[in-house]
């Protein structure tokens, strides 16, 4: 393969990307549209960080494994706006290829989510490459060279992104599992040893992306406590959404303020941040951010949800916040939340808010005196002739009770 690299290699040294274990994430490095060729040459890949799985990889035959000259794999990556490119280096003191469709000889195969993509390589001599992509013989978009090593053989693929399951653009790691069968005699015609490398693609600019808001935000990634993925801004690929410490964070390129942007919740802990999720509540294919949090006070306590987006002019909005449940010490109010598929007059189905079924301890219609919260819609209260049930419905940027 021959191509000009997009990103300076010092970028990969930057993330800190482990490349020499059974579960080794992948750095992929996005190149410039058109100057990849495929050769089956993988010594011109210039400055691409190598990631290497051997021993702990072995996942069938370890016992009879001799080393990485019997079996291992090299992997390197890079991407366009169009095509993962993948180069695979597998070392094999033998390689074995037979012409029965039945056959276990050696191959490759590589899994997407559901799919996988199975090759069998060519023997270099008459034998022809073979390959399947799920259930059909042919991988549409996909090409495959193929080239001699002095201990195996070399795969360079171009496989279309749009194909990819799990894939969709501005996403920061795409889980693959790389499967390398080796038959080391064509008497015995069976897999004897197999690597099984569970793995990420981690493409470079949005972990890039990620690591600059984590050091911007003095935290590290292990402390990253909760990661999500969807289209927050509503352009034409997705966010990640992170919670970590007292901040959510959100990591894309198509983001009004550039690369990432954060907010930190006002709460005494980071464990008083319960949950984060986030939910198309208006039906608009644009997903809102629902945080459910502690607030404390000097005389008590209570739960709130809150519901942030990006509205119609970009702005990161905080439109709703309702209360959940409310107490001192022992003593409690609370509700219950659900999400309820809604209707309306939407051009698709949201999620509806719904707030019911309100419950107590240690309070009473007589002892319970605190005034309704004014900053937020107030907690139902389980006594008296106020409500008992509260569903509020997304359309565009506004809301309303039902």
């Amino acid at each position: 393969m021959r191509y000009r690299s997009f990103f300076a290699a010092v970028l990969c040294t930057l993330l800190g990307i482990p490349t020499a274990n059974a579960d080794a994430q992948i750095p992929c490095l996005p190149v410039e549209k058109g100057v990849i060729q495929l050769d089956g040459v993988l010594n011109d890949w210039g400055n691409t960080q190598v990631s290497e799985f051997a021993g702990p990889a072995i996942s069938v035959g370890r016992a009879a494994w001799s080393g990485a000259a019997d079996l291992s794999l090299s992997v390197r990556c890079n991407h366009d706006q169009r095509y993962l490119y993948l180069g695979l280096a597998v070392r094999d003191e033998y390689v074995v290829r037979l012409a029965s469709k039945r056959a276990e000889d050696d191959q490759v195969r590589l899994r997407f989510g559901h799919k996988i993509l199975t090759i069998r390589p060519t023997d270099f001599k008459k034998i022809k490459t073979e390959t399947r992509w799920g259930n059909a013989t042919r991988f549409a978009g996909a090409v495959i060279a193929e080239g001699l090593l002095d201990d195996g053989y070399a795969l360079e693929l171009q496989l279309p992104l749009s194909a990819l399951p799990g894939y969709r653009k501005g996403i920061a790691e795409l889980p693959i599992t790389f499967e390398v069968l080796d038959c080391d005699a064509k008497a015995r015609m069976r897999h004897e040893t197999t690597l099984s490398a569970r793995s990420q693609v981690v493409f470079a600019a949005a972990a890039a992306h990620l690591k600059a808001f984590l050091s911007d935000k003095g935290y590290r990634a292990s402390q990253i406590r909760k990661r999500l993925e969807a289209d927050v801004v509503g352009k034409s690929g997705v966010e990640t959404v992170v919670l970590v410490g007292r901040t959510v964070g959100i990591i894309g390129d198509e983001l009004p303020t550039g690369g990432y942007f954060y907010l930190d919740l006002q709460v005494r802990k980071p464990t008083d941040i319960h949950e984060i999720k986030l939910v198309d509540l208006n039906g608009d294919k644009k997903a809102e951010l629902l945080v459910s949090y502690i607030e404390n006070a000097h005389n008590g306590y209570r739960k709130l949800l809150a519901v942030y987006r990006f509205d119609s002019s970009d702005k990161f909005v905080r439109p709703l916040t309702v209360e959940l449940q409310k107490g001192q010490g022992a003593k409690w109010i609370k509700n219950r939340f659900r999400l309820q598929p809604g209707k309306g007059k939407r051009k698709a189905a949201g999620q509806d808010l719904v707030f019911d079924q309100p419950s107590a301890h240690g309070y009473d219609q007589g002892t319970f005196h605190e005034a309704p919260a004014t900053d937020a819609f107030p907690i139902l209260l389980p006594w008296g002739n106020g409500a008992k049930k509260r569903a509020i419905r997304f359309e565009g940027d506004e809301f309303f009770e039902l």
